[in-house]
């Protein structure tokens, strides 16, 4: 889940949808702003043009001795506040929220008023010989500016927004289709097609990827069956080899020779194996079996000689649904190591049951494996472990097991330590035979 939300968060479609939603809403919030202070400015040139003469003319009815409740009527019949300071700055009246000192006023146009702003207040200041008197309100107090012509505006860009999200999301669309079917070709899955519905860029790409994957998949399908068919053809000349051989005379000559044919009937045979659960896993054979049984079995057959060295631990329950030829193919080939890589100590073969799969592991106490060695051990061939060298091995042993793992839709895993030994580890899903 935590990697499926880093991709996400990382996906350039979603990158794009949220600059897009980010930069849309900050027009809203720009065109919104706007409005507002258009608002104010005519407002403020609203009070300034036409207000300050009716001010002007109120001001007049304003004489000391200074009369409260004169100035409450004022107040109450215009819906702004009056404040009057002396010549020695005290306040006659209330004291407005504000520092006059503070501000910066203009003239009004006729030398007689001025006028500023103050946060969200409009000011007007009439200059006396005796006293300053202040008229000021806020025009747009207990106001929220919402008109249902507003309200219909915002909503249509809110729908252009959203109309706009949508053709970008479909615009988008074949990139997520184009990582989807790489995830799948990278997993080997070389049939994966993108539909082409447009015409654009994105569809120019949908077509290549298209052609790409089906150019791969066809030198694939010719590379295998080039080698199924000659490692097919070298099986006669083999066998027509190792029965010649074992008629030399020179014991040590014949053992040699036979040594040396059966190694390269391995190598075959392992090809070819690995060629059949390549191609969709046809080949497989399952049935309802129990994984305890079919270990014994291999050891017994296999492994007769070693049987001391090998000791197995298996669940009670260990009925299963698998191939049966596959997995003793598998087992044999990671017993087969354990006891070459093992250094003459006691190999453990096991087999856990679990409520949703069953696991296969085989552990020996020898070197183990530099870890940096550990991640390419399944690929065919690898040999970057040169200590392991002088085991013979094919290089195509593990890379076998993780197919036939993958032929049953499990995995394989190699954990190992430095002068521990190393253990593998596959998992089986407990499929019905169903």
């Amino acid at each position: 889940m935590l990697k499926h939300k880093r991709k996400r968060r990382h996906s350039l479609s979603v990158r794009l949808i949220l600059i897009f939603l980010a930069a849309a809403f900050a027009v809203l919030v720009l065109i919104v702003a706007a409005f507002q202070n258009i608002s104010q400015e005519r407002a403020h040139v609203f009070w300034k043009d036409i207000f300050s003469d009716y001010f002007y003319s109120l001001s007049k009815d304003i004489q000391p001795p200074y009369d409260s409740a004169l100035i409450a009527s004022i107040e109450n019949r215009t819906h702004t506040q009056v404040s009057i300071q002396n010549t020695d700055g005290a306040w006659m009246s209330e004291a407005p929220p504000f520092a006059s000192a503070n501000l910066e006023f203009r003239d009004a146009g006729d030398g007689r008023i001025e006028y500023t702003h103050w946060r969200r207040y409009f000011v007007l200041r009439i200059p006396r010989p005796d006293a300053t008197i202040y008229f000021y309100a806020r025009p747009f107090e207990g106001e929220n500016g919402l008109t249902f012509t507003g309200v219909a505006l915002l909503l249509s860009i809110l729908l252009v927004i959203f109309l706009c999200f949508l053709s970008i999301k479909r615009l988008l669309k074949p990139i997520g289709w184009l990582n989807q079917a790489a995830q799948k070709v990278a997993g080997g899955d070389f049939q994966q097609r993108i539909p082409t519905l447009r015409q654009d860029e994105l569809g120019q790409l949908s077509d290549t990827f298209n052609t790409m994957s089906a150019q791969i998949e066809s030198m694939l399908n010719a590379k295998r069956q080039l080698l199924l068919a000659i490692s097919h053809e070298l099986r006669s000349p083999l066998t027509r080899m190792r029965v010649a051989g074992e008629m030399i005379d020179d014991e040590e000559q014949r053992d040699e020779l036979v040594r040396e044919i059966q190694h390269m009937d391995r190598l075959i045979a392992e090809l070819l194996e690995c060629e059949r659960l390549e191609t969709g896993h046809h080949a497989l054979q399952l049935h309802d079996v129990d994984a305890a049984i079919l270990l014994r079995e291999l050891i017994d057959e296999r492994f007769a000689r070693q049987r001391d060295m090998i000791r197995l631990d298996c669940s009670a329950n260990s009925q299963t649904y698998l191939d049966p030829v596959r997995f003793k193919l598998l087992a044999a080939n990671l017993i087969d190591n354990a006891l070459k890589h093992g250094e003459g100590k006691d190999v453990v073969a096991s087999w856990r049951q679990l409520p949703e799969y069953g696991e296969l592991i085989v552990e020996d106490k020898g070197q183990g494996v530099e870890s940096a060695h550990l991640a390419a051990l399944t690929d065919p061939f690898y040999r970057g472990d040169q200590s392991r060298a002088h085991t013979g091995g094919l290089g195509l042993g593990l890379y076998l097991c993780r197919q036939i793992a993958k032929a049953h839709g499990g995995e394989l895993r190699i954990d190992s330590e430095r002068g521990k030994g190393t253990r593998v580890t596959v998992g089986f899903p407990l499929n019905s035979g169903s």
